[in-house]
């Protein structure tokens, strides 16, 4: 299996799906994907200013360059993508956050999230202190994200925790560019969507 950080994600080809490029005769549904030659655009992913939906679509396809965005950054575009599952998402103040960067609600859930953009792997301990400040702050789930990975034993922790009644979900840097992609699918019909990724960009083997 090829590493996050060893998989080449940089396409020489940026293809654009649009949702309105759908024809409808009545009777048969057609649909289109239009490929542009060039290259992708460079983002400055410093600037906190970045319209969140540009930087989805950078990562979706150059995702290595995931360590180069601004924390507050990717702590919003980690907002984003659970706002794509249902939830209401904040992102909190740097200070007085008791180690949770996003609180997420919706009926009968608050789930605190902690965001890591690191190279290092998580450790075990950093679960624990988060499953701490869930049980503090009276969150019902925690979710532990990653644009690295977890070292061994962080999985023992977060399946402990669940048993004490605070599930812990851990979405690491492949987890991750997973549920992007799934947020992505809004912008376009699920054919579309598709075929764009059956290019071949911005894959794990």
């Amino acid at each position: 299996m090829v590493s996050v950080e060893e998989q080449d994600l940089e396409p020489t080809i940026y293809w654009e799906a649009h949702p309105e490029d759908i024809l409808d005769d009545g009777v048969h549904r057609y649909s289109e994907i239009t490929g542009v030659a060039g290259s992708l655009r460079e983002l400055d992913l410093t600037n906190i200013e970045q319209p969140l939906q540009d930087v989805r679509d950078f990562l979706t396809l150059q995702y290595k360059k995931r360590f180069e965005l601004h924390p507050r950054l990717f702590e919003e575009t980690v907002a984003s993508v659970f706002r794509d599952r249902g939830f209401h998402a904040r992102v909190t103040s740097y200070s007085g956050d008791g180690g949770i960067d996003i609180i997420l609600e919706r009926p009968g859930e608050t789930v605190g999230v902690q965001v890591k953009r690191y190279k290092d792997a998580i450790s075990a301990e950093q679960i624990r202190s988060l499953a701490g400040a869930l049980f503090i702050g009276g969150f019902t789930k925690g979710v532990f994200v990653t644009t690295s990975r977890f070292q061994p034993g962080g999985a023992e922790v977060s399946a402990l925790a669940s048993v004490r009644g605070m599930a812990i979900e851990l979405l690491d840097a492949p987890r991750f560019f997973d549920e992007l992609k799934i947020a992505q699918r809004s912008r376009f019909a699920e054919q579309d969507f598709d075929r764009y990724y059956a290019l071949g960009f911005s894959r794990f083997e």
